[in-house]
């Protein structure tokens, strides 16, 4: 089988989805002709052969518990936001993939309806409010299709135009396309009661924190806007989040008794007395060596002196006779 060409940038939330599709399975596991099947038509897909479903490996039991213990572990009201979590960094992805084919798109939606499907699966087990799973994946839904929407491959801006138009997410989850404008809908009727909602509030933030705006964003004023409600957003949560506490570790049990005997001080004075005593002791050590050096180099002048005598004088000259004298 032939190795599946992947695009040069996968996004984080596409590279663990179960079984990889074009990946060639080891020889032990090719029992069944249907999961050659499988791998084949999602090979298909992304070469761009839509006459063959797309399909996707669901998570297995095992990985769905381990999504919801961690899910369960997470403090009020941070759970709807850990559930979304692989949606939440779709969102945020979708527009850095700048080239897509047909039957990549659709491999690559096929993935996305199964996050939403395990979104919701997750939520429900948790005993979240079935109201908030509902308007989370709606507007889970929404931001979704606005950024594949405003992609090359996905419409490129143009209304009505390109394969993520035709088939979007919140008209197949929610029976609605108008995601820009309800979302904001939804979102005035839950900061009526905030205590109440504060989950789906706080979801909806980290959705517009992560690229949505919906109708804002083909406002004349639109993003000054946006991010105004962005803040009014966070001081709703902040407001209702209990402060984090000021000690690190609260619950820490500090013993009382001492394991390590006292270190007894040393007196500042007797520091004092050995080191004058190491000084000086090393000043006289210093000083009988600078002696020693001394005395020698004195002989050898000595013995220098001693080898080299003086000349002898040099002998008397009689006086020149003058020539008169010699007649």
């Amino acid at each position: 089988m032939a190795k599946r060409q992947r695009s040069k940038k996968a996004p984080v939330w596409l590279a663990d989805q179960g079984a990889k599709p074009g990946k060639p399975q080891a020889k032990s596991e090719r029992k069944a002709p249907a999961a050659e099947k499988k791998l084949t038509d999602i090979k298909g897909a992304i070469h761009g052969n839509d006459a063959k479903p797309v399909t996707v490996e669901a998570y297995s039991e095992a990985a769905l518990q381990k999504m919801l213990d961690r899910i369960k572990r997470t403090e009020h009201p941070w759970g709807l936001r850990i559930a979304a979590g692989r949606l939440l960094r779709a969102i945020a992805d979708l527009s850095s993939i700048k080239h897509l084919r047909r039957g990549q798109i659709e491999h690559l939606r096929a993935l996305l309806v199964l996050e939403i499907q395990t979104f919701e699966k997750l939520c429900h087990r948790a005993g979240f409010d079935r109201r908030h799973i509902v308007g989370a994946s709606y507007c889970l839904c929404a931001a979704l299709d606005e950024e594949a929407h405003h992609t090359p491959w996905g419409g490129g801006g143009k209304d009505g135009i390109g394969a993520w138009s035709q088939h979007s997410l919140t008209a197949q989850f929610h029976g609605d396309r108008d995601g820009g404008i309800k979302v904001y809908q939804l979102l005035a009727r839950l900061v009526e009661d905030p205590d109440a909602n504060l989950p789906l509030i706080h979801l909806i933030y980290v959705i517009m924190s992560v690229g949505f705006m919906g109708r804002y964003r083909v406002e004349g004023n639109g993003e000054r806007e946006h991010q105004l409600l962005r803040e009014k957003l966070y001081a709703i949560v902040k407001a209702r989040v209990p402060p984090l506490p000021r000690e690190l570790s609260p619950s820490l049990h500090v013993a009382t008794e001492r394991n390590l005997k006292p270190i007894s001080c040393v007196p500042v004075w007797l520091t004092a007395v050995v080191g004058l005593v190491i000084a000086s002791g090393t000043y006289a050590y210093f000083q009988f060596k600078l002696h020693k050096a001394q005395e020698a180099v004195l002989q050898t002048v000595e013995a220098i002196n001693q080898m080299v005598s003086a000349p002898p004088p040099l002998p008397a000259l009689d006086a020149p006779k003058s020539r008169a004298s010699g007649r």
